[in-house]
């Protein structure tokens, strides 16, 4: 675990941007900036330290990786995201999560779909749920969720239980 947050440390300055269409020999920051600058009108080109994009050309555009140079640059997109959700349809920004946080977000928002939680999000790499309140004094209240086992309503494989628990939870044969 420690691993991965030394990872999600090293990516705290930096989003990834989803859906916005790629063509040959792109000004892919320009672009980026169009899109960021819908959210954030303020946000300027020599906020950006360095921009592309990652992974394979497969079935749509590949992911859009922004390194700010300041934390805070980075902040500002999604406290403004917040009163601007006004994003080109299937345009999404997001953190850039390690690979284990990305699988614990899915299966959070897994979770969400299924109305298991009222709400998750991440912060700083960090994935966290706002539980359905079952009594008012769990009205709003957030947990974080540090594996498949603390997200509520979710169902681990016994391949999960022993690998974040270190023993199975199944019953041994009589």
């Amino acid at each position: 675990m420690r691993t991965d947050e030394l990872e999600q440390y090293s990516r705290k300055n930096c989003i990834r941007i989803n859906g916005i269409e790629e063509q040959n020999k792109e000004d892919v920051e320009k672009k980026s900036l169009d899109v960021l600058q819908i959210v954030c009108p303020n946000v300027v080109s020599s906020d950006i330290e360095n921009c592309h994009r990652v992974g394979k050309p497969e079935r749509g555009p590949r992911q859009i990786i922004l390194r700010f140079n300041s934390y805070k640059s980075k902040r500002k997109i999604f406290s403004d995201m917040k009163q601007h959700k006004n994003l080109p349809e299937n345009v999404y920004i997001n953190e850039d999560l390690t690979k284990y946080g990305s699988y614990i977000y899915s299966l959070t928002r897994k979770a969400y779909k299924s109305k298991s939680i009222s709400q998750c999000w991440t912060r700083d790499g960090k994935v966290f749920v706002r539980l359905n309140p079952v009594s008012e004094d769990e009205l709003g209240k957030v947990k974080r969720i540090l594996t498949p086992l603390d997200i509520p309503g979710y169902a681990p494989s016994e391949e999960e239980i022993i690998k974040y628990c270190g023993e199975s939870m199944t019953p041994a044969p009589e």
